[in-house]
């Protein structure tokens, strides 16, 4: 059976180094809009079980989240969550502004606008560097913006899990230059659809068995 444990340490890397050409494309993309240099970088990628993952990134905490629905040649989910102080603090950078409102973020607000923004950027830029390893037709929804527990959020949007393996994707990201308070940290959460994951895994060189 195809499963994304079937990645050894070289495929990984592999992810991961696609995973830095996206966040470079990102970076530059988020300067340009901002008006000020921004950095990305890739602390790590890996394989973790769905029900690990949840308590790995404490299922309970309240997390802003760009959802992604992909389509074409792979189909899946994608999701890119910030937490909420991290939240603000890139917001307050793409705004200008130190007044934020996060009780408008999920809702038809600039905030809701911008952080959109983000999520289709650094999503986009993932897997348009993806696809132009793979060769892959990887086509992208408009992203929704959803504030809620971490465990809800994936939980709602996975609730028929035979169509996916027991593993997902994990790709750790952190943003800094965007505000005075540090890295931003954000989280890449990436679930190929079963039946397109042989031709993924094929094309990053993973042999079953």
């Amino acid at each position: 059976m195809d499963s994304l444990f079937l990645l050894n340490e070289g495929e990984l890397d592999l992810l991961k180094e696609i995973a830095n050409i996206g966040a470079g494309h990102a970076a530059s993309a988020l300067s340009q809009l901002i008006g000020q240099v921004v950095e990305m970088k890739v602390p790590s990628v890996k394989v973790s079980r769905f029900s690990d993952w949840l308590s790995d990134h404490e299922a309970e905490m309240t997390v802003a989240c760009a959802y992604i629905h992909m389509s074409g040649d792979l189909n899946g989910h994608f999701y890119l969550s910030f937490p909420l102080e991290e939240t603000r603090q890139l917001l307050k950078a793409m705004l200008a502004s130190r007044d934020v409102n996060m009780e408008a973020l999920g809702f038809p607000s600039l905030e809701t606008s911008a952080f959109g923004e983000v999520g289709n950027i650094l999503a986009g830029s993932y897997l348009a560097s993806l696809s132009d390893f793979t060769h892959l037709n990887i086509q992208t929804s408009p992203p929704t913006v959803l504030v809620d527990m971490a465990g809800a959020i994936l939980g709602e949007g996975l609730l028929d899990l035979s169509l996916y393996g027991e593993e997902v994707l994990v790709i750790d990201c952190e943003l800094t230059n965007l505000a005075e308070s540090g890295p931003i940290r954000s989280t890449f959460t990436f679930l190929p659809l079963a039946e397109d994951l042989a031709k993924l895994l094929a094309l990053l060189g993973v042999q079953d068995g």
